[in-house]
Parts: structure tokens; C-alpha cells; sequence
């Protein structure tokens, strides 16, 4: 009985769990926005010598996936040195995250959906067994975007681009 439970749930099951797919597309996640932060976002500035960028690889362990090595990414603006670590990818609500940090202050980015702007659409509600009704934000998986988690006020999560990242680099390091 159990082996034939085992060898149904093997059948039935669409995507099979594979940890090193995860890891994979994790890292690659990871350096996508890497090389926007590099080769778009800072390129002029690290042209000019007034930022430079380093990577040393940190060790993640994730329940699922054991230990696996991934990059973070120091930025050093004159004095200040702003570290993006990766965090990990099972985690409630997002694909990946990566914290940033400078000194006393920090933030994180996650992986969600392009139109998702808030926790909210994570949300699934259901009522007397209906079928669940997803938030219209809500998205598919797959179709994921990087975002900083913005936890002023009410949280939300603000799309990425030039301006926005070199914003959070300066409240990271004004305060």
C-alpha cells in the first residue's frame, strides 16, 4: 500500500521537486540582477572610479536543498561598503531573496510577480469550499521579478530600475 501511495504521487506529481534546478535557477536569478546593478544600474560610476564592486561566495543552507555556495555582492561608495547577500529560495511567499545591508540599516529584495505590489496578492482566500479566488495581482509562477520591499508605512514592493536601486543606496547609507 505505501509503495503504491509512493509510486502515484511520483506519477501524478507534474514537477517533481529537484534541489539542483532550484539552486540553479536561483543562482542565475541572483546574477541577473548582478550584472544589471554592474553593467547598467552603477556602470558609469564604476567606470569613474567612484564605486567599486567585489564578490565573495556565501554558503546558504535551506532545510530542502542543503548547503550550496552563491555570490554576494559588496559595493563600496567612498567609505560605506552596502552588502547584498543572498538569503535563500523556499521561503513563504517569494522565490528568492537577497538582503541588503549597510552599517545599522538594511532592506531585501525578493522575487515576485511583475504586477504584484504589495503582500497582499499572496493572499489566496476561499469561502465555503469554493474554488480559492486568487488576488488580481496575483501571477503565475515563473514570470518573477526582482523588488525591494519597501517597509515604511503600509509594506509594498517598488520595481527596480536605475533610479529606484541608487535611491535605496542612499537611504541605506544616509538614513
Amino acid at each position: 500500500e505505501i509503495k503504491e501511495k509512493k509510486e502515484k504521487a511520483a506519477t501524478t506529481s507534474a514537477h517533481p521537486f529537484n534541489p539542483q534546478e532550484t539552486i540553479d535557477k536561483y543562482r542565475k536569478r541572483v546574477e541577473e540582477l548582478y550584472s544589471l546593478i554592474a553593467d547598467d544600474w552603477l556602470h558609469e560610476n564604476v567606470e569613474d572610479g567612484l564605486i567599486s564592486l567585489k564578490r565573495e561566495p556565501v554558503t546558504i543552507r535551506e532545510e530542502r536543498l542543503g548547503e550550496y555556495k552563491v555570490d554576494s555582492l559588496i559595493i563600496t561608495i567612498d567609505r560605506n561598503k552596502i552588502l547584498l547577500k543572498p538569503y535563500g529560495t523556499i521561503l513563504i511567499g517569494t522565490r528568492g531573496r537577497i538582503d541588503i545591508s549597510c552599517r545599522m540599516r538594511s532592506g531585501m529584495f525578493i522575487l515576485t510577480g511583475e504586477n504584484v505590489k504589495s503582500p497582499r496578492a499572496h493572499i489566496v482566500v476561499t469561502v465555503n469550499g469554493e474554488k480559492p479566488r486568487k488576488s488580481k495581482e496575483a501571477e503565475e509562477p515563473g514570470n518573477e521579478v526582482w523588488k525591494f520591499v519597501d517597509r515604511s508605512g503600509m509594506m509594498r514592493y517598488v520595481s527596480l530600475d536605475k533610479n529606484t536601486f541608487q535611491q535605496i543606496l542612499m537611504a541605506l547609507m544616509n538614513g
